[in-house]
């Protein structure tokens, strides 16, 4: 996307902050901020509904315990930036996990190379560029694995990389059903029917569960 076909998108949609700006100039000017980096053009991000942001602490939560639990990793959280690669927009996953591996790719202010799992949930105005640029971008860029959390559908879609390089989608079950298992971290396992409870689990509930997936 050039600079002129991305100010004219972000335009219409008024989220633009700022335009013909350097990636080096947008992690000082907008540092801590929810704004995302393409082709100099900077879109800030909408405000969240509440939602998005129950399933967001639930999520987070969950992945901070099991890290205690099994520190492969670390998790790193919406506004910090992911420059997948050399040639890729600046983003802000909701939530990301680096594994101990890889965590010379933690520059300390952002991730300069792919993190090993990504997780976006969608808002009304994120639709398209999660499913879209994003999953085209952490697919080239080489991000194990990518989940899609729609809470507006009641769908989350659970993408793994292959061989080939390409998503696989991971089959869970039916509809709201069914369970993922996630590869990047072992023994992960979280039943789908959970992001869509009217009460989310607390946290000894969330504590519970990953005392049991990490019990072996």
């Amino acid at each position: 996307m050039t600079i002129a076909m991305a100010e004219r998108t972000l335009i219409i949609k008024g989220h633009v902050a700022a335009t013909d700006i350097s990636f080096e100039d947008y992690l000082t000017a907008f540092e801590g901020e929810f704004a995302e980096w393409v082709d100099g053009v900077v879109i800030r991000m909408t405000p969240v509904s509440e939602q998005h942001d129950r399933v967001f602490q639930f999520l987070m939560l969950l992945l901070r315990a099991y890290l205690d639990v099994r520190p492969v990793g670390r998790l790193f959280v919406a506004p910090y930036v992911m420059k997948a690669a050399e040639d890729s927009p600046a983003r802000e996953p909701d939530l990301q996990i680096l594994l101990n591996e890889n965590l010379d790719r933690n520059t300390g202010t952002y991730l300069k190379g792919p993190c090993d799992l990504a997780v976006e949930i969608i808002s009304p105005e994120s639709s398209d560029r999660d499913r879209g640029e994003k999953f085209g971008e952490y697919e080239r860029a080489g991000v194990g694995e990518y989940w899609i959390v729609d809470p507006l559908r009641g769908e989350a879609l659970f993408y793994r990389l292959g061989a080939d390089g390409r998503y696989r989608r991971v089959p869970t079950g039916t509809g709201t059903e069914g369970t993922f298992l996630s590869e990047v971290l072992p023994g992960l396992r979280l039943s789908v029917d959970l992001l869509w409870r009217e009460d989310l689990p607390s946290v000894a509930e969330v504590v519970q569960l990953v005392q049991e997936m990490t019990a072996w």
